[in-house]
C-alpha cells in the first residue's frame, strides 16, 4: 500500500499481500487499519503508521473485509463485508478494545456502504440502495448490550454516496451520482435527529473518481483524471457555507 513520507523521502509502508488498499487512520493519527490479501480473502491489517512494527492481522474470516470508519473515541472500527469482491456489502463494527468479536450494524439484501461515524459517535452516515437508488440514510449508533441493527433511520439525501461530517456535526457533504454534484445538508442531533434539505454546493468535473475534506468542511481535495479529452469546467458556489445558517 503506497507510501510514507519521512523527511521528505518517500519509502513503502506495507511490504506483504498483492494488494493493500482501503487506509483508514485512528483518531490520534498513530495507526493505520486497511485491508489485505496477504491471507487470500481481504482481512483487517492493522500497523503504526511510522512503520516502526509488521503490520498486525485484526481481523480475519472467509469474507472479503475493508474499513470504513473508525469512532473518534478509538473504541469502534465500522467495516464493510461481503462475500464478493466488494459487490453486496454489509456493515459490521470491530471493537477495538477488549472482547474482538464483531457485531453487525446493518445487513439486508441490498448494498449497505459508505458508514461513517458521526464526530461525538452517536450517529453513523452511510449508503444503501434498498430503495433502487442509491441513497444517503443516518442512523443512531447502538453497542452491545443494545440491539445493534435497530433504532431510527433518516434519509437524507435524494441520490447520495460518501458522506463526509463535519468536525462539530452539524452538516455532512457528500456525492450526488446522478449529476455529479457535491451536496451539502445541514444536521440538528440536539434533540433527537434533525435534517435540512439537501443544497447543490457545485458540479464536479467528468470521471471525478474521490475527494477528501478538511474537518472543517471548507476545503475540499478532488482527484480527477491527469489526462482529459476536450474542455472541462465545473461550477463552484463560494460563501456557501453562510447559507446554512440563514
Amino acid at each position: 500500500m503506497g507510501t510514507r513520507s519521512c523527511a521528505g523521502v518517500s519509502s513503502r509502508f506495507t511490504f506483504r499481500g498483492n494488494s493493500n488498499n482501503y487506509p483508514v487512520w485512528s483518531p490520534d493519527g498513530s495507526q493505520i487499519v486497511f485491508a489485505s490479501n496477504r491471507e487470500g480473502q481481504y482481512n483487517l491489517d492493522r500497523k503504526p503508521a511510522n512503520g516502526a512494527k509488521e503490520e498486525e492481522l485484526l481481523l480475519k474470516s472467509n469474507k472479503n473485509k475493508r474499513p470504513e470508519s473508525w469512532s473518534r473515541d478509538g473504541r469502534y472500527l465500522m467495516y464493510a463485508s461481503s462475500t464478493s469482491s466488494f459487490g453486496l456489502e454489509e456493515l459490521w463494527v470491530l471493537r477495538m478494545q477488549g472482547d474482538r468479536t464483531p457485531f453487525p450494524f446493518a445487513r439486508s439484501r441490498f448494498d449497505e456502504t459508505d458508514a461513517q461515524f458521526s464526530p461525538d459517535g452517536r450517529w453513523v452516515a452511510y449508503a444503501t440502495n434498498e430503495s433502487g437508488l442509491y441513497e444517503l440514510y443516518v442512523r443512531e449508533f447502538t453497542p452491545p448490550p443494545g440491539p445493534t441493527e435497530s433504532g431510527g433511520k433518516w434519509q437524507i439525501s435524494n441520490g447520495g454516496a460518501r458522506p463526509e461530517w463535519r468536525e462539530d456535526g452539524k452538516e455532512i457533504l457528500y456525492y450526488n451520482p446522478t449529476n455529479s454534484a457535491r451536496m451539502s445538508v445541514s444536521i440538528d442531533s440536539a434533540g433527537g435527529f434533525h435534517a435540512g434539505l439537501p443544497r447543490q454546493l457545485f458540479l464536479e468535473p467528468a470521471a471525478g473518481v474521490g475527494a477528501t475534506a478538511t474537518p472543517d468542511l471548507k476545503r475540499l481535495l478532488l482527484v480527477v483524471p491527469a489526462e482529459q479529452k476536450g474542455p472541462q469546467a465545473f461550477n463552484v458556489m463560494v460563501n456557501w457555507a453562510a447559507g446554512l445558517q440563514k
